[in-house]
Protein backbone atom coordinates (compact mmCIF):
# COMPACT_ATOMS: atom_id res chain seq x y z
CA UNK A 1 0.00 0.00 0.00
CA UNK A 2 1.21 3.61 -1.01
CA UNK A 3 -1.54 5.64 -0.98
CA UNK A 4 -4.50 6.41 0.63
CA UNK A 5 -7.71 8.94 -0.60
CA UNK A 6 -10.25 10.81 1.10
CA UNK A 7 -13.68 10.51 -0.27
CA UNK A 8 -13.10 13.51 -2.80
CA UNK A 9 -10.12 11.39 -3.92
CA UNK A 10 -7.04 13.49 -2.99
CA UNK A 11 -4.28 11.64 -1.36
CA UNK A 12 -4.41 11.90 2.57
CA UNK A 13 -1.51 9.79 3.27
CA UNK A 14 1.31 8.00 1.24
CA UNK A 15 3.83 5.76 2.22
CA UNK A 16 7.30 5.05 0.97
CA UNK A 17 8.93 1.62 2.08
CA UNK A 18 12.72 0.24 1.40
CA UNK A 19 13.11 -3.19 -0.52
CA UNK A 20 11.87 -5.13 2.84
CA UNK A 21 9.25 -2.77 3.99
CA UNK A 22 10.99 -0.17 6.50
CA UNK A 23 8.84 3.10 6.44
CA UNK A 24 10.86 5.41 4.84
CA UNK A 25 8.78 8.00 4.95
CA UNK A 26 4.60 8.62 5.50
CA UNK A 27 3.31 12.14 4.93
CA UNK A 28 -0.17 12.67 5.50
CA UNK A 29 -2.53 13.32 8.51
CA UNK A 30 -4.50 9.84 8.53
CA UNK A 31 -3.65 7.76 11.37
CA UNK A 32 -4.31 4.25 10.41
CA UNK A 33 -2.19 0.71 11.30
CA UNK A 34 -2.25 -0.74 7.89
CA UNK A 35 1.01 -0.14 5.19
CA UNK A 36 3.27 -3.01 3.59
CA UNK A 37 1.34 -5.53 1.96
CA UNK A 38 -1.18 -4.55 4.07
CA UNK A 39 -0.62 -5.61 7.16
CA UNK A 40 -0.78 -3.83 10.13
CA UNK A 41 2.02 -2.28 11.51
CA UNK A 42 2.98 -1.72 15.38
CA UNK A 43 4.42 1.71 15.81
CA UNK A 44 5.79 0.34 19.67
CA UNK A 45 7.82 -2.60 18.30
CA UNK A 46 7.93 -1.75 14.69
CA UNK A 47 6.91 -5.44 14.11
CA UNK A 48 4.34 -6.44 10.90
CA UNK A 49 1.81 -9.36 11.83
CA UNK A 50 1.38 -11.18 9.12
CA UNK A 51 -1.12 -13.33 10.60
CA UNK A 52 0.41 -16.49 11.19
CA UNK A 53 4.07 -14.72 12.59
CA UNK A 54 5.42 -11.44 13.21
CA UNK A 55 7.74 -9.44 10.48
CA UNK A 56 10.77 -7.72 11.49
CA UNK A 57 11.59 -5.20 8.34
CA UNK A 58 14.29 -4.09 9.67
CA UNK A 59 16.32 -7.45 9.86
CA UNK A 60 14.38 -8.98 6.63
CA UNK A 61 13.63 -11.81 8.71
CA UNK A 62 10.48 -13.28 10.90
CA UNK A 63 10.72 -13.84 14.47
CA UNK A 64 9.37 -16.80 14.79
CA UNK A 65 10.13 -20.14 12.58
CA UNK A 66 7.65 -21.18 9.44
CA UNK A 67 4.77 -22.81 10.74
CA UNK A 68 4.52 -24.85 7.59
CA UNK A 69 7.96 -25.77 7.95
CA UNK A 70 10.19 -26.24 4.89
CA UNK A 71 7.53 -26.45 2.61
CA UNK A 72 6.74 -22.40 3.03
CA UNK A 73 10.28 -20.83 3.64
CA UNK A 74 13.03 -23.26 2.38
CA UNK A 75 15.61 -24.46 4.36
CA UNK A 76 15.81 -21.07 6.52
CA UNK A 77 12.20 -21.16 8.48
CA UNK A 78 13.23 -17.56 9.00
CA UNK A 79 13.83 -15.85 6.04
CA UNK A 80 11.25 -13.46 4.14
CA UNK A 81 10.21 -14.28 0.77
CA UNK A 82 13.22 -16.04 -0.16
CA UNK A 83 15.22 -13.08 -0.05
CA UNK A 84 13.52 -11.36 -3.08
CA UNK A 85 11.01 -8.94 -1.87
CA UNK A 86 11.02 -7.26 -5.16
CA UNK A 87 9.13 -10.70 -6.34
CA UNK A 88 7.71 -11.85 -4.16
CA UNK A 89 5.31 -10.68 -0.67
CA UNK A 90 3.79 -12.86 2.37
CA UNK A 91 0.71 -11.18 3.77
CA UNK A 92 0.18 -14.20 5.43
CA UNK A 93 3.73 -15.27 6.68
CA UNK A 94 3.69 -18.74 5.69
CA UNK A 95 4.35 -18.61 1.97
CA UNK A 96 5.73 -16.13 -1.03
CA UNK A 97 3.53 -15.45 -3.24
CA UNK A 98 2.93 -15.71 -6.25
CA UNK A 99 3.78 -19.19 -5.03
CA UNK A 100 6.49 -21.30 -6.29
CA UNK A 101 7.44 -24.17 -3.75
CA UNK A 102 10.75 -25.47 -3.19
CA UNK A 103 11.09 -28.92 -4.76
CA UNK A 104 10.26 -31.13 -1.30
CA UNK A 105 7.93 -34.11 -0.77
CA UNK A 106 6.58 -35.58 2.52
CA UNK A 107 5.89 -38.73 2.91
CA UNK A 108 2.88 -40.52 1.03
CA UNK A 109 2.09 -42.89 4.15
CA UNK A 110 -1.38 -41.30 4.77
CA UNK A 111 -4.46 -42.37 3.91
CA UNK A 112 -6.70 -39.72 1.99
CA UNK A 113 -9.90 -39.82 -0.14
CA UNK A 114 -9.62 -37.06 -2.35
CA UNK A 115 -9.60 -37.46 -6.31
CA UNK A 116 -5.73 -36.89 -6.67
CA UNK A 117 -4.84 -36.05 -3.06
CA UNK A 118 -5.72 -34.76 0.50
CA UNK A 119 -4.65 -32.46 3.08
CA UNK A 120 -4.73 -34.63 6.35
CA UNK A 121 -2.50 -34.34 9.88
CA UNK A 122 0.90 -35.76 10.67
CA UNK A 123 2.47 -35.39 13.82
CA UNK A 124 -0.18 -32.25 14.61
CA UNK A 125 0.80 -30.56 11.90
CA UNK A 126 -0.86 -30.32 8.51
CA UNK A 127 0.81 -32.30 5.50
CA UNK A 128 -0.52 -33.56 2.12
CA UNK A 129 -0.97 -36.93 0.81
CA UNK A 130 -1.35 -37.82 -3.62
CA UNK A 131 -2.70 -40.87 -4.88
CA UNK A 132 0.24 -43.62 -5.12
CA UNK A 133 -1.16 -44.25 -8.70
CA UNK A 134 -0.11 -41.36 -9.83
CA UNK A 135 2.64 -40.41 -7.14
CA UNK A 136 4.39 -43.80 -8.37
CA UNK A 137 3.54 -43.35 -12.17
CA UNK A 138 6.82 -42.95 -13.94
CA UNK A 139 5.62 -41.12 -17.05
CA UNK A 140 3.64 -38.32 -14.46
CA UNK A 141 6.97 -38.18 -12.44
CA UNK A 142 9.08 -37.64 -15.62
CA UNK A 143 6.22 -35.35 -17.28
CA UNK A 144 5.79 -33.33 -14.29
CA UNK A 145 2.13 -34.18 -13.49
CA UNK A 146 3.42 -35.03 -10.48
CA UNK A 147 5.35 -31.87 -9.34
CA UNK A 148 1.92 -29.95 -10.39
CA UNK A 149 -0.38 -31.87 -8.50
CA UNK A 150 2.38 -31.93 -5.62
CA UNK A 151 2.13 -27.71 -6.23
CA UNK A 152 -1.76 -28.00 -6.07
CA UNK A 153 -1.93 -30.18 -2.36
CA UNK A 154 0.77 -27.70 -1.16
CA UNK A 155 -1.33 -25.10 -2.03
CA UNK A 156 -4.27 -26.67 0.49
CA UNK A 157 -1.64 -26.99 3.13
CA UNK A 158 -0.86 -23.61 3.10
CA UNK A 159 -4.76 -22.71 2.77
CA UNK A 160 -6.08 -24.45 5.91
CA UNK A 161 -3.44 -23.41 7.92
CA UNK A 162 -3.76 -19.84 7.56
CA UNK A 163 -7.69 -20.48 7.88
CA UNK A 164 -7.16 -22.64 11.50
CA UNK A 165 -3.36 -23.11 12.31
CA UNK A 166 -4.46 -25.51 15.32
CA UNK A 167 -6.67 -27.51 13.19
CA UNK A 168 -4.00 -30.52 13.42
CA UNK A 169 -3.31 -30.44 16.80
CA UNK A 170 -4.13 -33.48 19.28
CA UNK A 171 -5.79 -35.04 15.67
CA UNK A 172 -4.79 -38.66 14.74
CA UNK A 173 -2.26 -39.40 12.54
CA UNK A 174 -3.83 -39.52 8.64
CA UNK A 175 -6.56 -37.81 9.85
CA UNK A 176 -8.44 -35.85 6.83
CA UNK A 177 -8.61 -32.24 6.57
CA UNK A 178 -12.16 -30.97 5.48
CA UNK A 179 -12.53 -27.33 4.88
CA UNK A 180 -15.01 -25.08 7.07
CA UNK A 181 -17.62 -25.17 4.52
CA UNK A 182 -18.59 -25.88 1.08
CA UNK A 183 -17.88 -21.97 -0.16
CA UNK A 184 -14.14 -22.34 1.72
CA UNK A 185 -13.32 -25.97 0.46
CA UNK A 186 -14.33 -24.15 -3.35
CA UNK A 187 -11.85 -21.51 -2.97
CA UNK A 188 -9.49 -23.44 -1.17
CA UNK A 189 -10.31 -26.17 -4.58
CA UNK A 190 -10.01 -23.21 -6.77
CA UNK A 191 -6.47 -21.50 -5.64
CA UNK A 192 -5.08 -25.14 -6.27
CA UNK A 193 -6.24 -25.84 -9.60
CA UNK A 194 -4.95 -22.27 -11.09
CA UNK A 195 -1.84 -23.10 -9.41
CA UNK A 196 -1.50 -26.66 -10.77
CA UNK A 197 -2.78 -25.31 -14.46
CA UNK A 198 -0.12 -22.12 -14.44
CA UNK A 199 2.34 -25.33 -13.54
CA UNK A 200 0.67 -27.32 -16.54
CA UNK A 201 1.48 -24.63 -19.28
CA UNK A 202 4.93 -23.67 -17.83
CA UNK A 203 5.46 -27.36 -18.69
CA UNK A 204 3.84 -27.19 -21.74
CA UNK A 205 6.36 -24.36 -23.15
CA UNK A 206 9.38 -26.88 -23.38
CA UNK A 207 7.70 -30.54 -22.63
CA UNK A 208 10.15 -33.50 -22.51
CA UNK A 209 9.97 -35.41 -25.31
CA UNK A 210 6.71 -37.73 -25.66
CA UNK A 211 5.18 -35.41 -22.66
CA UNK A 212 3.02 -33.21 -24.69
CA UNK A 213 -0.10 -35.23 -24.75
CA UNK A 214 0.29 -36.37 -21.12
CA UNK A 215 0.70 -32.65 -19.93
CA UNK A 216 -2.43 -31.50 -22.30
CA UNK A 217 -4.79 -34.57 -20.84
CA UNK A 218 -4.00 -33.26 -17.53
CA UNK A 219 -4.44 -29.59 -18.11
CA UNK A 220 -7.62 -30.19 -19.45
CA UNK A 221 -9.08 -32.66 -16.83
CA UNK A 222 -8.31 -29.58 -14.39
CA UNK A 223 -10.02 -27.10 -16.88
CA UNK A 224 -12.70 -28.99 -16.78
CA UNK A 225 -12.75 -29.85 -13.22
CA UNK A 226 -12.61 -25.83 -12.49
CA UNK A 227 -16.07 -25.51 -12.91
CA UNK A 228 -17.01 -28.18 -10.12
CA UNK A 229 -15.83 -25.69 -7.65
CA UNK A 230 -17.73 -22.14 -8.36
Amino acid sequence: MTDLTDSAGATAKSYAYDAYGTVLESPGTVDQPYSYTGRELDSETGLYYLRARYYDSMTGRFLEKDPLGFVGAGINTYMYVRNNPAKFADPKGLEPQPYVPYPYQFPNEMIGSGEYGSTVCKKNKVWYWIRPDILNDARDQRCGVVDCLTRHELVHVADVFAANPQVCQGAPDNAQVAPGSQQQGNQFEQRGRKIELDCLNEKLQNPPCGCEPRLWQRLVEVSVSLGKYK
